[in-house]
């Protein structure tokens, strides 16, 4: 997550930008719940390939630093857990209706 010399902006640039929404694209297709609270959203992921969850983390860590993202293994599902900052909250909601796709709006398991 951010300290306070990391300004909150995407350094993303305009060339990986349709990468990066292909694979936001391809993640929602699996994501089956999705919960954004100020500071912190969770995303469940069934029948996502691991290592394409591990590379959106590396990318959106790469072009973010001021969000914290983590990956938790769970028993059917893999979890992605993203916080931010409240100044961050925007990019937070919309990162996470990007991922979350069609899936219902619900509390995953914490």
């Amino acid at each position: 997550m951010r300290s306070d010399s990391t300004p909150v902006a995407c350094t993303l640039t305009a060339a990986d930008r349709p990468a990066h929404e292909a694979l936001l694209r391809e993640l929602s297709a699996h994501a089956v719940a999705a919960d954004c609270r100020p500071g912190e959203a969770r995303i469940a992921f069934r029948g996502a390939p691991r290592e394409r969850l591990a590379a959106f983390v590396a990318a959106e860590a790469a072009c973010c630093p001021f969000l914290g993202l983590a990956l938790d293994d769970r028993a059917d599902d893999v979890v992605l857990t993203i916080t931010a900052e409240p100044a961050a909250q925007p990019i937070l909601e919309e990162l996470t209706t990007g991922l979350a796709g069609d899936a219902p709006p619900r509390s995953t398991p914490r």
